[in-house]
């Protein structure tokens, strides 16, 4: 007998490393892995003899059952097996790119943070030396569990892509320090989704055609491809049971459960009555699709008339259902392009006020302040009405970083704010109008739409922006409160309705109103009133308490009486034809709204009301006077002094619109 025995102890490896006891492994793969490590495949570079990438999916409890579920590629650089001979033990053979992988890994975890990393994938048709290095790098990745090598055959050796699936087990190797690996064999089966298995049969249809496409089927192709199939299915199962009653084939047991189950579900119904019932719904079938090719059909004819019929009148507008009144103003061209916000300065004396203008979508954005000298004669004209002459001067012309997308005066007229398309918020400061820029603050991610100011024991400033954020801040910048998500779509404006509450506009119809008196600010009202139309502006009462008025996108101003918030009245009017870009309240006559739209209109709505600090419902019926511009350009912006009730209208004309109301 020998001296020495010579043994190899094998275990098959747990599930878990922290299982004591065996298990035994399954894995399930999907067919979208099958194709992606195609792809992979085909994408590789000439001299590469294979690729490997990364196993996503999801383990039961005990680890034992891995369903393998995505996978994407991993760049790696590995030595020949002529090479990996010649190697010496601590010899790096394998590199893998980990900081790809650790990117990859995080983005899927994003869609979807129940797969993990379950195993790798390689190509090939064995296991090369150099897995043992890839295996043990992913040991790590999927520790306390085991990772699972899917080998997959993209030469179809035997004319199939196979699918393998491996564990490892260390080996003992008597009279060596250093443990070896050996792959062991798994259960793995490809299974898919029925949704799947729509798709996976569209692609097998190629291989009966010579040029190896397959194209989309119709609905009737369709129809009568699942039809044969049903009934190729049913000769074949016919055939076996036929096969077992004459005793060509022995009975399997388990075939005849899912052939009893599969019986039992069918319904016991009269042929005849099947027949007609499967003809009635056919019928049906085929009405429809004669009716959608007809409608297809007579799309096709129109078009082609519209394209062969020249247009021989220009469309013209239908005539307003209302008096229209021609704009009676003085024109003031300026070469800045199409001018967005204007807003009076509360400064001033009794024969000069300010205000101030910023561009829009122009190459060179500018922050522009004019003074405004009041008429002390009139002139009258036989045609038209008396009307006053204004003299225009332009003060300050102020670079301005981005686009004006809003602005408001302080109280003491010598403070200007704007916001830009840029999400900063600028403060500018002068006395009669020489303003200089002194602050800007980042404070939304993307445009700043809104800005509003309040004094209370300091100056407070709430902006929105189309990053859907309600930020109050100090003129230096320093943010009091900050409400990431104040609406549920985008925020257009917002205004201080008291020294306390915020409400802000937005295209969901509706309007917000927050309690800045509570840390966060508290929702006090998100309105659910039926206006499904997108808020465009908005603007307080500044006399008449809890008053607030809105535009929408689809020519419409309202007034909203929000005195009792858990049913706040309404109350719409049609004023315009086109959008409404900017509402005021006459500073003299309570009830009347000044509004300016996309149609080139200016209008006053006066609501009917008996009770001066009372609106009605929506059943009361509004005035309009509308008055039409001298161009077709729309309106963007107006304001009406508070004292000297003069009215300023910019658009995107470029010209400045003066009338005294």
């Amino acid at each position: 007998m020998p001296s020495s025995t010579s043994f190899l102890h094998l275990q098959f490896p747990p599930a878990s490393l922290g299982t004591s006891s065996p298990s035994t492994f399954s894995v399930s793969v999907g067919p979208v892995v099958l194709f992606s490590v195609l792809d992979h495949y085909l994408r590789r570079p000439e001299q590469q003899p294979r690729v490997i990438g990364a196993l996503l999916g999801v383990r039961s409890e005990d680890g034992s059952e891995v369903e393998i579920r995505n996978c994407f590629p991993l760049s790696h650089s590995e030595t020949s097996d002529q090479q990996a001979a010649k190697g010496s033990l601590g010899t790096v053979l394998v590199v893998v790119d980990t900081e790809y992988l650790n990117q990859m890994y995080s983005l899927h975890q994003r869609v979807n943070s129940k797969e993990t990393i379950v195993g790798w994938y390689a190509t090939g048709t064995e296991i090369n030396p150099n897995s043992v290095w890839i295996h043990e790098f992913f040991a790590n990745e999927t520790a306390p569990f085991q990772p699972v090598h899917l080998l997959v055959d993209t030469k179809l050796s035997n004319d199939k892509m196979a699918c393998r699936a491996f564990v490892s087990s260390q080996v003992g190797v008597p009279g060596t320090d250093h443990p070896g690996s050996m792959f062991l064999q798994i259960p793995c089966d490809v299974k898919y989704f029925d949704a799947e298995r729509s798709g996976l049969d569209l692609i097998s249809m190629a291989k009966e055609t010579p040029d190896r496409t397959a194209g989309l089927l119709s609905d009737m192709d369709s129809l009568e491809r699942s039809v044969l199939q049903v009934q190729n299915m049913i000769e074949t199962v016919s055939t076996y049971v036929n096969s077992v009653l004459t005793k060509k084939e022995q009975a399997n047991s388990a075939i005849g459960r899912f052939l009893m189950d599969t019986v039992s579900l069918v319904p016991r119904i009269d042929a005849d009555e099947f027949e007609k019932m499967f003809s009635s719904h056919l019928q049906d079938l085929l009405m429809v699709v004669y009716l959608a090719n007809l409608t297809r059909t007579q799309l096709a004819i129109a078009e082609r008339l519209h394209k062969m019929i020249p247009e021989t009148t220009p469309y013209k507008p239908l005539p307003p259902s209302r008096p229209v009144i021609h704009l009676q103003t003085y024109s003031y061209p300026t070469s800045s392009g199409p001018l967005y916000k204007v807003r009076w300065s509360p400064a001033g004396d009794p024969h000069t006020i300010y205000f101030a203008t910023g561009t829009f979508q122009s190459k060179t954005p500018q922050l522009q302040t004019y003074a405004c000298r009041l008429p002390t004669v009139f002139e009258t004209d036989h045609d038209e009405p008396s009307r006053r002459k204004f003299a225009l001067d332009l003060v300050t012309s102020l670079p301005h970083p981005s686009h004006v997308t809003d602005m408001c005066w302080l109280p003491d007229g010598q403070t200007l704010i704007t916001g830009g398309n840029n999400g900063i918020v600028y403060v500018h400061r002068g006395k009669n109008g020489m303003l200089k820029t002194v602050n800007e603050t980042k404070l939304h991610r993307r445009n700043c739409v809104g800005v509003a100011a309040i004094t209370r024991n300091d100056v407070e400033i709430a902006s929105v922006g189309k990053d859907g954020e309600l930020i109050v801040s100090t003129l230096n910048g320093e943010k009091i409160h900050e409400i990431p998500n104040a609406d549920c779509l985008e925020i257009t404006g917002v205004q201080w309705r008291t020294v306390n509450e915020i409400v802000i506009s937005g295209s969901s119809g509706h309007l917000t109103l927050f309690d800045c008196r509570q840390k966060p600010p508290g929702r006090l009202l998100a309105d659910q009133s039926p206006t499904p139309a997108r808020l465009n502006c908005l603007a307080v009462s500044p006399t008449l308490h809890g008053k607030i008025t809105t535009g929408d996108r689809l020519g419409n101003v309202a007034i909203w009486d929000l005195r009792n918030l858990s049913k706040p009245g309404l109350s719409k009017a049609a004023a315009h034809s086109a959008a409404v870009w900017d509402v005021r309240f006459h500073p003299d006559r309570p009830g009347e709204v000044i509004s300016c739209a996309e149609d080139s209109t200016i209008c006053f709505t006066q609501w009917n009301s008996s009770v001066p600090d009372y609106f009605p419902e929506v059943t009361t019926t509004a005035s309009l006077r509308r008055m039409q511009g001298p161009t077709s350009l729309p309106f963007n912006s107006i304001d009406c002094h508070p004292e000297h009730n003069v009215l300023v209208g910019v658009g995107d004309a470029g010209t400045i619109f003066l009338k005294q109301t």
